[in-house]
């Protein structure tokens, strides 16, 4: 897990916040790598939500408990 992450995670344990969320581009492989390796587990898929220069993009929506 890349140190800012694993930062960012023991400051939300330490201000008692239970639930994280993320939300990342369908088609940044990278970042859904790196958050399914810290933990965080799909929990919806949100069609067209993003607008890029490319046109809409899916989000996929992520959860982890803390």
């Amino acid at each position: 897990m890349p140190a800012l992450l694993a930062r960012l995670l023991d400051g939300c344990r330490t201000r008692s916040i239970q639930r994280v969320e993320a939300m990342v581009p369908v088609g940044d492989a990278a970042k859904l790598a790196c958050l399914h390796a810290a933990g965080f587990a799909p929990l919806a898929l949100l069609p067209g939500i993003l607008q890029l220069k490319t046109g809409p993009a899916d989000v996929q929506l992520l959860g982890r408990a803390l």
